[in-house]
This record gives structure tokens, sequence and C-alpha cells, in this order.
């Protein structure tokens, strides 16, 4: 399935460590879901799910990237607007997972430029695409 979303080719798959993450993720959020008190609650999380189970099937890291920062937002928000959540707590976490992920935007940008995708099955599939020793040691 791949969605066009102007020059951003999104495809969805399932790999084998997604599987795992997919299984535990849908067998998680009813549970919570159940816990939930509120309509606007309730819609937040499910919309929640959503975004982290596109995270965890998208094969294009930039589209992992958006995804993943959604998600952020989100958590945010419940955290934020849960009677047992703090502001303070919610701004904590958002702003740690923010900038740990920050470290990836310009390895993702670094290996778009050098291949001209960033597309996973292309990523690994390719096989003129191989960078340098000293590129492989700057991206890990």
């Amino acid at each position: 399935m791949v969605c066009y979303l102007s020059k951003l080719h999104l495809s969805f798959g399932i790999d084998s460590v997604g599987l795992s993450l997919i299984v535990l993720t849908c067998a998680l959020f009813p549970l919570c879901i159940v816990l939930m008190r509120t309509y606007a609650g309730i819609m937040t999380f499910l919309l929640l799910e959503i975004v982290i189970l596109g995270a965890l099937t998208v094969l294009d890291l930039l589209g992992f990237y958006i995804l993943f920062e959604a998600s952020l937002i989100l958590l945010f928000v419940l955290i934020a607007r849960t009677p047992y959540g703090s502001i303070d707590a919610a701004y904590k976490i958002v702003l740690y997972t923010m900038v740990g992920s920050l470290v990836l935007l310009p390895v993702i940008f670094m290996l778009y430029s050098e291949n001209g995708s960033t597309n996973l099955l292309l990523l690994t599939t390719s096989l003129d695409s191989t960078l340098s020793h000293d590129r492989q040691m700057l991206l890990g």
C-alpha cells in the first residue's frame, strides 16, 4: 500500500520486530482505553494508537520520524490532561524524548543525500549505495 503525499511516498509493511510490537500495542491499548473515563480521553487514546501503529508499520525513515513526533504530541495531551498526570511531567517526558530523537534527524538527511530516498526497502536492498567507512562511523 502506497500513500502519496507530495514527493513523500509512504509504504507500509510489517517486519519481524514490528510484528511483536504491533501485537503488544494491540493487546495493551484496549486495556488502557477501558481505564479512560472521558470521551475526549478515549478519542485521544484511539488516535494515539493509530499514530503508533502507523509508526510501527511505515517503511520510510522520514515517515517514521514524523509519526513518532506526532505520537509525542498526543502523549503530552494525555499526560497533561489526566487527573493522575501533571503538566510538569508532560513537559519533561516530551522534551527529553524529543531531544533524544533529534539525533536521528541529521542521520535521516544524510542517508537521503547519499541515496536519494529514505525508504527502508530501497536502502537495505541497494547494492550501489554503500557508505564509506567514515560516513558509517559518523552515522553510528
